[in-house]
């Protein structure tokens, strides 16, 4: 009976070291599949060690470079005082940049000049003392005389208004020619306004001597009637 006892000692306890060494293994066993998986989903990462991170959009939109901006390029006192001289052809015959256009600029303040040198002259020739018995000094333009032949002010404003409209026309292309002429309106043009502001400057000069002549002739005279 004791022997049999024991036999049962025996296998019993054989049967609970079985069971350890089963469960031993199969905890080892266990991490080993773990760390194999997350390895296998993890090797794609590891292929690549260096790729760049993907930028946020903000990111990229604050790290855009701007575009530098360049510096507006002032005009000096001269190209300021030759606009304002030949106002309003002067900004109505392209940039002044445009080499192109450079002789009828040149043509345009040429002409301005020699308008105000004509009022100049006409307003020194009717500020001549007024005598009864010497040479009476009057303005003979039938359109500067409107408010007067001897009124300083409405001749010379007249005159003003006339060379501003004549200086405007002179550098627009009319629409009708535009059209039918298409891109040689502007040559006909430039050589449109190169000859009326020519032929204007000619017109002033000689009117601006004659005034002279004529001042002198009246100042002649007023000392002639002072010195009887």
């Amino acid at each position: 009976m004791s022997r049999i006892v024991s036999i049962i000692r025996s296998l019993a306890v054989a049967a609970s070291v079985i069971l350890c060494a089963i469960t031993t293994q199969a905890q080892a066993q266990a991490p080993t599949a773990g760390t194999e998986t997350l390895v296998a989903e993890s090797s794609p990462l590891m292929i690549l060690p260096d790729a760049p991170e993907p930028e946020p959009a903000s990111a990229a939109f604050v790290l855009a470079p701007r575009a530098p901006r360049l510096p507006r390029s002032r005009p000096t006192v001269g190209t300021r005082a030759l606009g304002l001289l030949a106002w309003p052809g002067y900004g109505m015959i392209g940039k002044p940049s445009d080499e192109s256009q450079g002789d009828l600029r040149a043509m345009i303040v040429a002409e301005r000049v020699a308008s105000i040198f004509d009022g100049a002259t006409t307003y020194g020739m009717l500020d001549t003392p007024f005598l009864p018995d010497a040479i009476q000094a009057t303005e003979g333009d039938p359109l500067l005389n409107t408010f007067g032949n001897r009124n300083k002010v409405g001749v010379l404003a007249s005159g003003a208004a006339l060379e501003l409209a004549l200086s405007a026309s002179s550098a627009a292309i009319p629409r009708f020619i535009e059209r039918r002429m298409g891109k040689r309106a502007g040559e006909a043009a430039s050589f449109g306004t190169f000859a009326l502001n020519g032929a204007l400057t000619l017109v002033h000069i000689e009117l601006g001597v004659y005034n002279l002549q004529n001042t002198a002739r009246l100042m002649k005279s007023v000392k002639a009637v002072n010195g009887k």
